[in-house]
């Protein structure tokens, strides 16, 4: 709907300014959460760069609306994470809410990098602790906090034009044979030149948790992103996230 108010307005002139708008709104979060999590400036930027060569095109697809809400999600947790106040989860169902609105099917994703939120590893003592319970990091965290927000935000996907039919879009309409003909549901192919980014990209990152030098939160998204992307590959541009 906003894509076609931009072409009303000004024509492709419109959609082209509309579509810069998203590029620089969804940078301009990234820059944000990337300094949250100190991040220098100069580093910030380069990262950004990185992540718009991963995703490898700019367009007016609702996927630049998600990403921006996911990346503000993330921003969310992070901000929780340092401040430890509460009230800024209550948020979340309105991320929800514009998602369910603006991209239906994509709303499942925010649960799933929350999860990635709660997963965290004991490296010195070799153990996984789930949700942050019995964890002994200062930064980790616990479920209960979340328990609120997170039935808010599964209740906000009701309040859409088409109600519960378009929260479950993702799990009648994918799937089977009709996404056999999109190419950009297809998984990975091991002949295709992305399988050389992938690679690249999982030995960094396990060299890095490996290391130590890498949150256990952020190993396991991008370890869950990986996942994402081998089963279709237009999620290639979770790799960014």
């Amino acid at each position: 709907i906003m894509v076609y108010a931009s072409y009303l307005v000004s024509g492709y002139s419109g959609v082209a300014i509309f579509t810069c708008l998203q590029f620089l709104l969804l940078s301009y979060v990234m820059y944000k959460v990337l300094r949250l999590y100190k991040v220098n400036s100069f580093l910030s930027c380069s990262i950004i760069i990185l992540s718009h060569f991963i995703m490898g095109y700019i367009n007016i697809r609702p996927q630049m609306i998600s990403l921006v809400l996911l990346y503000l999600q993330i921003y969310i947790v992070e901000k929780y994470r340092q401040d430890k106040k509460v009230k800024i989860l209550y948020l979340l169902p309105l991320l929800t809410l514009l998602q369910i609105n603006l991209h239906s099917t994509f709303w499942i994703f925010h649960y799933l990098f929350l999860l990635a939120s709660f997963v965290w590893t004991k490296q010195k003592y070799n153990k996984i602790h789930f949700c942050g319970l019995n964890s002994i990091e200062d930064n980790s965290l616990h479920i209960k906090p979340f328990i609120i927000p997170m039935l808010l935000m599964f209740l906000s996907l009701f309040i859409n034009p088409y109600g519960y039919k378009n929260v479950f879009l993702l799990f009648t309409t994918f799937g089977g044979l009709s996404c056999l003909k999109i190419i950009e549901m297809q998984p990975l192919s091991f002949v295709s030149a992305y399988l050389l980014v992938l690679i690249l990209f999982v030995v960094i990152f396990v060299y890095a948790y490996k290391k130590k030098c890498l949150k256990s939160e952020t190993f396991n998204m991008a370890l869950g992103t990986t996942v994402l992307f081998c089963l279709a590959v237009r999620n290639l541009m979770f790799l960014s996230v």
